[in-house]
């Protein structure tokens, strides 16, 4: 009898959580251009649809590169999120050299998951996997 309401009281909890958006993933990959020198500091950001600018990630994944590297053309890196709160989300990948979470355009790559031929950003829903970023080499 216990055994049956402690597995109730547990399948209760799991919905309630579900419910709330607690873990939901989102997976894929970082393509990396061959101009970049250094990957020590490359992130991907979770940032809420409301926060346009970015300004409080909901998650940030660090990477883990490394610096001085030669990159092949097309580098794939993985990257996941776990656990997310529902929600939409729009997704960044950063180079962040100087480690403050925002682009710094004239020295830092971005990659953002966006619809081809445009920059409008797509939002994702978690669960989602295959959402690829790919960085913008610095002109």
């Amino acid at each position: 009898m216990k055994a049956l309401i402690f597995a109730s009281s547990l399948a209760a909890l799991l919905g309630a959580a579900l419910a709330q958006g607690g873990g939901g993933s989102i997976t894929g990959f970082v393509t990396v251009p061959s101009s970049v020198k250094s990957t020590e500091k490359l992130i991907v950001l979770a940032c809420a649809s409301a926060d346009e600018m970015c300004a409080k990630p909901v998650q940030v994944v660090a990477l883990g590169g490394r610096e001085g590297i030669k990159l092949k053309s097309g580098v794939k890196i993985p990257y996941s999120f776990v656990r997310l709160p529902s929600g939409e989300y729009t997704l960044y990948a950063l180079n962040d050299l100087n480690g403050n979470r925002q682009h710094d355009p004239d020295t830092e790559e971005i990659g953002v998951y966006f619809t081809p031929g445009t920059f409008d950003s797509i939002l994702v829903t978690p669960p989602a996997r295959g959402v690829n970023l790919e960085l913008i080499p610095l002109e």
